[in-house]
């Protein structure tokens, strides 16, 4: 029983965890950073927009109207910023990450459409899954994923099929830092190539 065990880890670590040189992998994700670039700032503004808009609709009448004049100012001055091409591409997390690929993995399957039944169309493909596997305290929590990419590839053209990227150490903190994220990013997704943006 050892045997067949240690076989499957083996499959399992060649198949899950290509082998990718360390130099590669920080070049890897050094274009990844550089992709994102832009991505905290607009989470950032958008986050200090809604609470200002939070704190305009606690406020009582009388002191609102002194807000709204003082609002009034500085929007005239604060110019918004448009959100960076790629945001609406990116898939953060291991459970959203495993929504995205259970949906491809459903809608492959044969279904009747009712007409109370959403179904969606234009749903884009996962290009790119990338793991921060040498930053996981406990990899068990990804070990779900490669049989969900394999059964998400299963139905694919070979070009294209999911790559899978595992990332060097410390790529949880700089990926969550380059979203502007407060916790670390264990998993994330491209559904585009990260070549043609």
């Amino acid at each position: 029983m050892s045997t067949t065990g240690s076989f499957h880890n083996v499959i399992f670590d060649y198949y899950y965890r290509p082998t990718i040189s360390p130099d590669l992998q920080e070049s890897i994700l050094l274009q990844l950073i550089t992709l994102l670039d832009g991505v905290a700032a607009y989470y950032q503004l958008t986050r200090n927009a809604r609470k200002q808009a939070r704190l305009a609709t606690t406020s009582c009448h009388h002191k609102q109207t002194e807000t709204d004049v003082a609002q009034t100012s500085t929007e005239s001055s604060f110019q918004p910023i448009s959100a960076p091409p790629i945001i609406p591409h990116i898939t953060v997390g291991i459970n959203e990450v495993t929504k995205v690929l259970e949906m491809e993995i459903r809608s492959r399957r044969r279904v009747i459409v009712t007409s109370d039944t959403p179904f969606d169309t234009t749903q884009s493909l996962t290009s790119v899954v990338f793991i921060c596997h040498a930053d996981l305290d406990n990899p068990a929590i990804v070990a779900h994923l490669p049989q969900l990419i394999a059964l998400c590839n299963s139905g694919r053209l070979h070009g294209r099929k999911i790559m899978v990227v595992p990332l060097a150490n410390g790529a949880q903190s700089s990926i969550a830092d380059a979203l502007g994220y407060t916790k670390r990013v264990s998993v994330m997704t491209l559904d585009v190539s990260p070549f043609s943006l």
